[in-house]
Protein backbone atom coordinates (compact mmCIF):
# COMPACT_ATOMS: atom_id res chain seq x y z
CA UNK A 1 0.00 0.00 0.00
CA UNK A 2 1.19 3.45 -0.20
CA UNK A 3 4.50 4.69 2.24
CA UNK A 4 4.04 7.28 4.79
CA UNK A 5 0.38 7.43 5.44
CA UNK A 6 1.19 8.44 8.54
CA UNK A 7 2.55 11.65 7.26
CA UNK A 8 -0.99 12.60 5.37
CA UNK A 9 -3.01 15.44 6.38
CA UNK A 10 -4.38 16.54 3.20
CA UNK A 11 -6.50 14.68 0.99
CA UNK A 12 -6.83 15.55 -3.03
CA UNK A 13 -9.56 14.44 -4.94
CA UNK A 14 -10.22 13.68 -8.46
CA UNK A 15 -14.05 14.47 -8.85
CA UNK A 16 -15.61 12.36 -11.96
CA UNK A 17 -15.12 8.86 -11.52
CA UNK A 18 -13.89 9.13 -8.09
CA UNK A 19 -16.19 11.58 -6.20
CA UNK A 20 -19.35 11.46 -8.52
CA UNK A 21 -20.26 10.24 -12.25
CA UNK A 22 -21.91 11.79 -15.07
CA UNK A 23 -25.39 10.31 -15.20
CA UNK A 24 -25.85 9.64 -17.98
CA UNK A 25 -22.40 9.31 -19.16
CA UNK A 26 -21.21 11.95 -20.91
CA UNK A 27 -21.88 11.00 -24.90
CA UNK A 28 -25.54 10.44 -24.35
CA UNK A 29 -25.47 14.07 -23.94
CA UNK A 30 -24.75 14.81 -27.36
CA UNK A 31 -26.49 11.63 -28.43
CA UNK A 32 -29.84 13.49 -26.94
CA UNK A 33 -29.11 16.69 -27.72
CA UNK A 34 -28.47 16.04 -31.26
CA UNK A 35 -31.40 13.70 -31.70
CA UNK A 36 -33.92 16.31 -30.18
CA UNK A 37 -32.77 18.57 -33.50
CA UNK A 38 -32.82 15.31 -35.92
CA UNK A 39 -29.13 14.44 -35.90
CA UNK A 40 -28.74 10.77 -34.68
CA UNK A 41 -25.52 8.27 -34.30
CA UNK A 42 -23.82 5.95 -32.38
CA UNK A 43 -22.34 7.19 -29.19
CA UNK A 44 -19.23 5.55 -29.28
CA UNK A 45 -18.28 7.94 -32.08
CA UNK A 46 -18.39 10.61 -29.59
CA UNK A 47 -15.73 10.14 -26.65
CA UNK A 48 -12.84 10.13 -29.92
CA UNK A 49 -14.03 13.30 -31.09
CA UNK A 50 -13.97 14.59 -27.43
CA UNK A 51 -10.37 13.40 -27.15
CA UNK A 52 -9.17 14.50 -30.50
CA UNK A 53 -10.71 18.23 -30.00
CA UNK A 54 -9.39 18.75 -26.95
CA UNK A 55 -5.91 17.00 -27.78
CA UNK A 56 -5.48 20.27 -29.76
CA UNK A 57 -4.11 22.12 -26.87
CA UNK A 58 -1.80 19.14 -25.64
CA UNK A 59 1.90 20.04 -24.92
CA UNK A 60 4.48 17.54 -23.27
CA UNK A 61 2.95 17.97 -19.86
CA UNK A 62 -0.52 18.32 -20.80
CA UNK A 63 -3.25 20.30 -22.03
CA UNK A 64 -2.92 23.92 -21.29
CA UNK A 65 -5.67 26.69 -22.29
CA UNK A 66 -4.01 29.53 -19.28
CA UNK A 67 -4.97 32.41 -21.81
CA UNK A 68 -8.58 30.96 -21.88
CA UNK A 69 -9.08 31.39 -17.95
CA UNK A 70 -8.80 34.61 -16.90
CA UNK A 71 -12.25 34.70 -16.43
CA UNK A 72 -15.43 32.40 -17.49
CA UNK A 73 -16.80 34.25 -19.93
CA UNK A 74 -13.74 33.77 -21.82
CA UNK A 75 -13.54 30.06 -21.12
CA UNK A 76 -17.13 29.43 -22.22
CA UNK A 77 -15.96 30.60 -25.34
CA UNK A 78 -13.54 28.71 -25.63
CA UNK A 79 -15.92 25.52 -24.41
CA UNK A 80 -17.96 26.54 -27.31
CA UNK A 81 -15.35 26.82 -29.98
CA UNK A 82 -14.30 23.33 -29.07
CA UNK A 83 -17.87 21.95 -28.85
CA UNK A 84 -18.60 23.20 -32.82
CA UNK A 85 -15.69 21.03 -33.05
CA UNK A 86 -16.80 18.21 -31.69
CA UNK A 87 -20.16 18.45 -33.52
CA UNK A 88 -18.69 19.38 -36.87
CA UNK A 89 -16.73 16.44 -36.78
CA UNK A 90 -20.15 14.37 -35.82
CA UNK A 91 -21.59 15.54 -39.24
CA UNK A 92 -23.70 18.55 -37.78
CA UNK A 93 -23.58 21.50 -40.62
CA UNK A 94 -23.32 24.78 -39.46
CA UNK A 95 -26.59 26.58 -39.08
CA UNK A 96 -28.11 28.42 -36.18
CA UNK A 97 -29.49 25.58 -34.97
CA UNK A 98 -26.02 24.14 -34.25
CA UNK A 99 -25.37 27.06 -31.85
CA UNK A 100 -28.22 26.24 -29.98
CA UNK A 101 -26.94 22.59 -29.47
CA UNK A 102 -23.79 24.10 -28.35
CA UNK A 103 -25.53 25.97 -25.57
CA UNK A 104 -27.46 22.78 -24.65
CA UNK A 105 -24.16 20.88 -24.27
CA UNK A 106 -22.62 23.39 -21.78
CA UNK A 107 -25.69 24.12 -19.93
CA UNK A 108 -26.08 20.23 -19.09
CA UNK A 109 -22.63 19.74 -18.46
CA UNK A 110 -22.70 22.56 -15.79
CA UNK A 111 -26.00 21.65 -14.16
CA UNK A 112 -25.49 19.29 -10.68
CA UNK A 113 -28.19 17.29 -11.82
CA UNK A 114 -25.77 16.20 -14.23
CA UNK A 115 -24.03 14.45 -11.40
CA UNK A 116 -24.35 11.69 -9.49
CA UNK A 117 -22.37 11.29 -6.06
CA UNK A 118 -21.25 7.33 -5.53
CA UNK A 119 -23.09 6.56 -2.24
CA UNK A 120 -20.20 5.50 -0.11
CA UNK A 121 -18.60 9.14 -0.42
CA UNK A 122 -20.31 10.91 1.97
CA UNK A 123 -19.28 8.96 4.93
CA UNK A 124 -16.43 9.03 4.08
CA UNK A 125 -16.03 12.64 3.55
CA UNK A 126 -17.92 13.00 6.36
CA UNK A 127 -15.20 10.04 8.52
CA UNK A 128 -12.27 12.17 7.16
CA UNK A 129 -13.61 15.38 8.09
CA UNK A 130 -13.79 14.22 11.84
CA UNK A 131 -10.65 12.73 11.69
CA UNK A 132 -8.93 15.77 11.03
CA UNK A 133 -7.90 15.69 7.31
CA UNK A 134 -8.22 18.79 5.16
CA UNK A 135 -10.04 18.07 1.47
CA UNK A 136 -9.51 19.29 -1.75
CA UNK A 137 -11.26 18.37 -5.15
CA UNK A 138 -8.63 18.92 -8.15
CA UNK A 139 -10.13 17.87 -11.55
CA UNK A 140 -9.98 18.57 -15.05
CA UNK A 141 -13.37 20.15 -15.15
CA UNK A 142 -15.50 23.66 -16.35
CA UNK A 143 -15.96 26.55 -14.62
CA UNK A 144 -18.84 25.59 -12.49
CA UNK A 145 -17.25 23.24 -10.66
CA UNK A 146 -17.56 24.56 -6.99
CA UNK A 147 -21.24 25.03 -7.87
CA UNK A 148 -21.28 21.96 -8.97
CA UNK A 149 -20.10 20.36 -6.10
CA UNK A 150 -22.01 22.97 -3.65
CA UNK A 151 -25.27 21.22 -5.67
CA UNK A 152 -24.27 17.84 -5.17
CA UNK A 153 -23.73 18.36 -1.40
CA UNK A 154 -19.95 17.56 -1.18
CA UNK A 155 -18.80 21.07 -0.99
CA UNK A 156 -19.19 21.03 2.35
CA UNK A 157 -16.49 18.42 3.38
CA UNK A 158 -14.02 20.50 1.06
CA UNK A 159 -11.84 22.96 1.93
CA UNK A 160 -10.86 23.63 -1.54
CA UNK A 161 -12.53 23.14 -5.26
CA UNK A 162 -9.55 23.92 -7.66
CA UNK A 163 -11.06 23.36 -11.48
CA UNK A 164 -8.37 23.07 -14.61
CA UNK A 165 -10.84 25.72 -16.20
CA UNK A 166 -9.47 28.45 -13.35
CA UNK A 167 -6.20 27.40 -13.25
CA UNK A 168 -5.81 26.80 -17.10
CA UNK A 169 -4.18 23.59 -17.08
CA UNK A 170 -5.44 20.16 -17.76
CA UNK A 171 -3.93 16.72 -15.01
CA UNK A 172 -0.91 15.83 -15.52
CA UNK A 173 0.02 19.27 -16.16
CA UNK A 174 2.67 19.85 -13.26
CA UNK A 175 1.00 23.21 -12.82
CA UNK A 176 -2.58 22.25 -11.57
CA UNK A 177 -0.98 20.57 -8.84
CA UNK A 178 1.26 23.60 -8.02
CA UNK A 179 -1.56 25.61 -7.69
CA UNK A 180 -3.67 22.79 -5.58
CA UNK A 181 -1.09 23.59 -3.20
CA UNK A 182 -0.54 27.07 -3.89
CA UNK A 183 -4.07 27.65 -3.14
CA UNK A 184 -4.45 25.25 -0.09
CA UNK A 185 -0.97 25.90 1.81
CA UNK A 186 -0.53 22.03 2.06
CA UNK A 187 2.72 20.38 1.40
CA UNK A 188 3.49 17.98 -1.12
CA UNK A 189 4.76 15.24 1.64
CA UNK A 190 1.64 15.00 3.78
CA UNK A 191 -0.67 15.42 0.43
CA UNK A 192 -2.44 12.40 -0.76
CA UNK A 193 -4.33 12.17 -4.42
CA UNK A 194 -7.36 9.70 -4.90
CA UNK A 195 -8.48 9.11 -8.04
CA UNK A 196 -9.52 6.82 -10.95
CA UNK A 197 -7.42 7.90 -14.33
CA UNK A 198 -3.82 6.73 -14.23
CA UNK A 199 -2.05 9.73 -15.94
CA UNK A 200 -3.98 12.48 -14.64
CA UNK A 201 -4.54 10.79 -10.30
CA UNK A 202 -1.17 8.68 -10.28
CA UNK A 203 1.52 9.81 -12.27
CA UNK A 204 0.90 13.33 -12.49
CA UNK A 205 0.41 13.41 -8.88
CA UNK A 206 3.51 11.50 -7.81
CA UNK A 207 5.85 13.52 -9.74
CA UNK A 208 4.73 16.53 -8.06
CA UNK A 209 5.90 14.89 -5.00
CA UNK A 210 2.09 13.93 -3.99
CA UNK A 211 1.63 10.33 -2.57
CA UNK A 212 -1.23 8.73 -4.48
CA UNK A 213 -3.14 5.75 -4.81
CA UNK A 214 -6.10 4.86 -7.41
CA UNK A 215 -10.08 4.08 -6.62
CA UNK A 216 -10.74 0.44 -8.53
CA UNK A 217 -14.72 0.01 -7.47
CA UNK A 218 -15.17 -2.33 -10.82
CA UNK A 219 -11.93 -4.74 -9.46
CA UNK A 220 -10.64 -4.24 -12.63
CA UNK A 221 -6.82 -4.22 -11.36
CA UNK A 222 -5.99 -2.55 -13.98
CA UNK A 223 -3.91 -0.16 -12.21
CA UNK A 224 -0.61 -0.44 -11.44
CA UNK A 225 -0.55 1.13 -8.38
CA UNK A 226 -1.59 1.19 -4.73
CA UNK A 227 -5.67 1.10 -4.88
CA UNK A 228 -8.59 0.58 -3.15
CA UNK A 229 -12.09 -0.59 -4.04
CA UNK A 230 -14.37 1.58 -2.42
CA UNK A 231 -13.71 5.07 -0.77
CA UNK A 232 -14.87 3.98 2.79
CA UNK A 233 -11.67 1.85 2.71
CA UNK A 234 -10.09 5.07 3.21
CA UNK A 235 -10.09 6.12 6.60
CA UNK A 236 -9.64 2.90 7.69
CA UNK A 237 -6.07 2.87 5.70
CA UNK A 238 -5.30 6.22 6.94
CA UNK A 239 -6.23 5.23 10.72
CA UNK A 240 -4.32 2.33 10.86
CA UNK A 241 -1.42 4.34 9.71
CA UNK A 242 -1.90 6.86 12.56
CA UNK A 243 -2.00 4.25 14.82
CA UNK A 244 1.12 2.82 13.96
CA UNK A 245 4.03 3.14 16.83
Amino acid sequence: MVPNLEQVRWVFFDFAGTLAFNDPARPWNYVRTCARHGFFFDRREVRPHIDEVWGQMDTEEGISHPHHSSDAERYDDLRAHLERQILVKLGIPDTPEREEMVRELMDVQDAPDTYTVYPEVPPALARLQADGYRLCIVSNFNWMLPEIAEGIGIARYMDAVVTSARVGYRKPHSRIYEAALEITGAQPAESLFVGDSHGPDYEGPMAAGFQALMIDRRVTRRHKAPTIHRMTDLPELLTIARAKP
